[in-house]
């Protein structure tokens, strides 16, 4: 059979260009929402890790409710550099230790009772300018006091 002409279809100049113009953004914003998915989910494995890092630290060192820097300060500090080693930086307002100290040492934490931390930290997307941003991660941690 003889190749007809007649039936190719029509290439203009420049019809590439445009085609890759029109696509290029919706691929963009698709590869970038995938990226922000991903820094979105290592940033909530890392602030589960640090409250669960700061709740084994209080529920080891029960006596760490008052002490000569501040309440809970090496709870704090202990959620503060577990986060730090994966690159997420929290405030030490981020973290919210408690424990119940009901009986007569009011300075310690009750044996049997958990030792509970809550780590908030506000994630901000690469798309914060057509995502709502920031996105607020917060996960808890508990752990019994022995």
């Amino acid at each position: 059979m003889l190749c007809n002409n007649k039936n190719k279809p029509k290439v203009y100049p420049g019809q590439s260009l445009l085609e890759l113009a029109l696509v290029l953004p919706f691929l963009l914003f698709v590869l970038f929402g995938v990226l922000d998915l991903g820094r979105v989910f290592f940033s909530s494995i890392t602030v589960i890790s640090a409250a669960r890092e700061g709740a084994r630290y209080l529920s080891v060192y029960p006596e760490d409710v008052n002490n000569d820097v501040g309440p809970y300060a090496g709870t704090i500090q202990t959620a503060i550099r577990e986060a730090g080693d994966s690159g997420v930086t929290l405030a030490p307002s981020e973290v919210t230790p408690s424990c119940t100290n009901s009986d007569e040492d009011s300075d310690v934490c009750d044996s049997g009772s958990p030792a509970i931390v809550t780590v908030t930290h506000d994630f901000d997307l690469v798309l914060g300018w057509f995502l709502p941003s920031p996105i607020t991660i917060e996960r808890t941690a508990q752990m019994v006091v022995p």
